[in-house]
């Protein structure tokens, strides 16, 4: 009796740290093979991952000055297409003032435009004739016309100028009219010789 009695209180004892271990073990996170963040991929997709990495390392500055270049261009497009319509709104009023603004006395003109260069005076000549059929409201108040003789090495070249202009503004204002009527131009000094007629 008595060995009953202790082996009871044996069995109570096994059975009471059976129940504390079993509580204590489910507490336990249960082991994993994997943790939640890793990925398992092959060596062959590891490798072309690296090469990746290194390439774009070697392209990143190159693509990151092409963003920079791409944000200051449509800056620069947005500028332009304002200056663009400033210059459209101004030309309009300008055809009709252009040829009273461009007489001024010889001895106050700074600015010219020029509108062609030739190798020869009888090809000026012609150019010149050529406008005035093509452009008379432009010389129809008398607007200065001069020449600059220029020889280059060998060569003499003779530069047909329009106006006789104080400032660069009313220059350019002069020559964007002329662009208006698909006239080539460009703003240069004025020079006082004259077209001398050919024989």
């Amino acid at each position: 009796m008595v060995i009953k009695k202790e082996f009871i209180n044996t069995l109570f004892c096994i059975g009471v740290l059976l129940v504390i271990t079993g509580c204590t073990s489910s507490k336990k996170a249960p082991p994993s093979s994997t943790t939640p963040n890793t990925v398992l991929i092959s060596s062959e997709d590891l490798k072309a991952l690296k090469q990746s990495a290194n390439e774009w390392k070697t392209v990143e500055p190159k693509v990151n000055d092409l963003l920079e270049l791409e944000g200051q261009l449509s800056k620069l497009t947005t500028r332009l297409k304002a200056i663009d319509e400033t210059n459209t709104a101004g030309t309009n009023n300008a055809q009709t003032t252009t040829a009273t603004e461009s007489i001024l006395k010889s001895d106050q003109a700074f600015f010219a435009i020029q509108v062609a260069a030739f190798n020869s005076k009888t090809k000026l000549n012609t150019a010149l004739a050529n406008l005035k059929r093509k452009i008379p409201t432009f010389f129809s108040n008398n607007i200065a016309v001069n020449v600059e003789t220029k020889v280059i090495k060998t060569n003499t070249f003779y530069r047909l100028k329009l106006g006789a202009y104080k400032t660069n503004k009313q220059a350019t204002t002069a020559c964007e009219a002329l662009k208006q009527q698909k006239i080539n131009c460009f703003v240069t000094y004025y020079t006082r010789e004259k077209p001398q007629p050919t024989l």
